[in-house]
């Protein structure tokens, strides 16, 4: 909470994502955290990142004002990365659809790939590192 709290007024959130060697703090739960729950874009590297070449890029979208505005803010990093997946996980129907932020992005001349995946009782953030593990 001390992490989101004081990202308010960042660009972007870098998180390691050394999910298993260091049990504390548990870096998985930190960084679906601050995915789900954060109004800021989060880059979570591996623990031996030398450079950064965005091959991929991954949107979690749940039609939330908060995505919005994290989509918002990271167009210019999505602007250099070679594909861009939006990733929606659970029940949109009565939030702005991942399709719409496709649309958004389409204005920037980034095209976006949608894949809506349903919750089988798990939490959102397991649902997504599972995804992209």
């Amino acid at each position: 909470p001390c992490l989101r709290d004081e990202s308010a007024l960042a660009d972007l959130i870098v998180v390691n994502r050394q999910l298993e060697a260091c049990p504390v703090p548990d870096m998985r739960a930190l960084a679906g955290d601050l995915v789900v729950k954060g109004r800021t874009p989060v880059l979570a590297v591996p623990e031996d990142l030398v450079r950064l070449d965005l091959d991929r890029a991954l949107i979690a979208w749940d039609g939330s004002a908060s995505s919005g505005a994290a989509v918002r803010a990271a167009v210019p990093l999505l602007r250099h990365a070679q594909q861009v997946t939006i990733i929606a996980i659970g029940d949109e129907s009565d939030r702005l659809p991942a399709e719409a932020a496709a649309a958004y992005l389409s204005r920037y001349d980034i095209h976006a790939e949608i894949d809506h995946v349903a919750l089988a009782g798990e939490k959102v953030g397991d649902a997504l590192f599972a995804r992209v593990s």
